[in-house]
């Protein structure tokens, strides 16, 4: 089982390399540019370095800002909070839509906060503290999650999943 997990580690990590990189898997991406002193929202093109993401498209929420889907359908490749800073996404109401993964705290430095509030959000894989910190608070909506749902995925990762209220 260890030996798995330091494998899966390593994969993880190697492919948040490749997408910081803007290699594959995704090739478009954009990153959050909001004024980090307040919630901005996330179907604002000028809040994105290159345009709102779509379903081909790789986000980072990096900048200590944090993005926020109160309703609308909103997607990306993958959604990646907390990469090497510090990032935070407040999902209220509407729908996220994540092809591949949804990651908060993705290296040591990074930290991710999501807070889902109501609305849904699906993703195939999620990683709550990839190699850093991650915390889901869960109080209402969804949390659809098509295959893995890793808390504190790596040694040294810090995560928590906060399940209350009708969550």
């Amino acid at each position: 089982m260890r030996d798995r997990r330091l494998v899966q580690s390593f994969a993880g990590f190697v492919i948040v390399i490749v997408v910081m990189a803007g290699g594959a898997p995704s090739a478009a991406q954009t990153a959050w540019q909001h004024d980090p002193s307040s919630p901005g929202d996330w179907f604002v093109d000028a809040n994105w370095t290159a345009g709102v993401p779509d379903a081909t498209t790789s986000a980072f929420v990096d900048n200590g800002g944090t993005a926020e889907v109160t309703a609308g359908l909103a997607e990306a490749s993958y959604l990646l909070v907390g990469v090497n800073n510090v990032g935070a996404f407040e999902h209220s109401g509407g729908t996220l839509g994540v092809g591949a993964v949804l990651g908060l705290g993705m290296t040591p430095a990074g930290v991710g906060t999501y807070t889902l509030s109501g609305g849904s959000v699906s993703a195939p894989t999620e990683y709550v503290g990839w190699f850093g910190g991650g915390t889901f608070a869960h109080s209402a909506g969804t949390n659809a999650v098509g295959g893995a749902l890793e808390v504190g995925a790596s040694s040294g990762a810090v995560g928590t999943y906060a399940l209350s209220g009708s969550g």
